[in-house]
């Protein structure tokens, strides 16, 4: 489960979420960490970065 602050929680997709290394460097560019969850029934895109 994504960790994503208390009011985003209700929003996320009820089905399977697909994570990988890939799919997180994808995202992790210009000094963001970031965690990628691509929901397996939905079109949605789930992402959680950090950084400065």
């Amino acid at each position: 489960m994504p960790g994503v602050v208390e009011p985003l929680r209700d929003r996320l997709p009820d089905g399977p979420l697909l994570r990988s290394p890939a799919l997180d460097e994808a995202f992790g560019e210009s000094g963001f960490w970031s965690e990628a969850y691509l929901a397996q029934d939905e079109p949605v895109l789930v992402l959680v970065s950090l950084g400065q």
